[in-house]
């Protein structure tokens, strides 16, 4: 099972769990999986600390303008 499996099949069982999947392949195969939901946020390593928090805060609802 991959990681997008796993986010997939943990999202059918509980609605609005947000996920997000990391990778330092090359984007190509992810876009050719279905979107997972709205709360599905892909990020390429390597990424800026600055980066991940603002994915995180955005996921959460919290970042501030």
């Amino acid at each position: 099972m991959t990681g997008l499996d796993l986010a997939k099949k943990l999202q059918a069982e509980k609605p609005g769990l947000r996920v997000i999947c990391t990778s330092g392949h090359v984007r190509e195969p992810l876009e050719s999986f279905p979107p997972i939901s709205a709360g599905y946020q892909y990020i390429q390593k390597p990424c800026r600390p600055q980066t991940l928090l603002s994915v995180v805060q955005n996921l959460l609802g919290t970042k501030r303008p």
